[in-house]
């Protein structure tokens, strides 16, 4: 019988810095709060630009989100049954023992 280990769940800030590190680092939480002062001296058409970007960044961040929680609930799922029947599996062998010890005194009497 195999040990089943449940599906890693990140935490919101270890999931949210997973997904959009691989869209769009400038918007990772450890890179969030320096935005201000690495672009304090940016013309308004290259702002307008960064914030599209974002936007865009943002967009995808939800997609990827969503295909995450996909992912999750399938394997949530597979763990659940692989749970069961791993439980299920362990009661019948209990069962089985106590016919077996049950069988062996009724033969000793």
């Amino acid at each position: 019988m195999s040990t089943i280990t449940p599906p890693y769940v990140p935490t919101p800030e270890e999931l949210y810095d997973f997904l959009m590190g691989s869209i769009e680092p400038e918007l990772t939480l450890a890179s969030i709060p320096g935005l201000k002062e690495k672009y304090a001296a940016e013309a308004k058409p290259e702002k307008q630009a960064r914030m599209e970007r974002y936007k865009k960044a943002y967009a995808m961040y939800e997609q990827a989100l969503a295909v995450y929680k996909k992912d999750l609930e399938q394997r949530t799922s597979t763990y659940r049954k692989e749970a069961f029947d791993s439980s299920e599996e362990r009661t019948e062998e209990q069962e089985e023992d106590k016919l077996t010890d049950l069988e062996a005194s009724i033969q000793s009497a």
